[in-house]
């Protein structure tokens, strides 16, 4: 597992009610590209 998936998780469980689209776009502000469809797939994964 590599470490940026678990700030997707972090992130879902700070912000329960945001998707993987509103997750994308935190994880870029923050400065990690990454497609959203690899965070669609660790969403799916993770079962959020």
């Amino acid at each position: 597992m590599r470490t940026w998936w678990l700030g997707v998780k972090q992130l879902a469980e700070q912000y329960p009610r945001y998707g993987y689209l509103m997750l994308h776009a935190l994880l870029r502000r923050v400065g990690l590209v990454v497609t959203r469809k690899r965070i669609y797939r660790i969403y799916c994964d993770l079962r959020l």
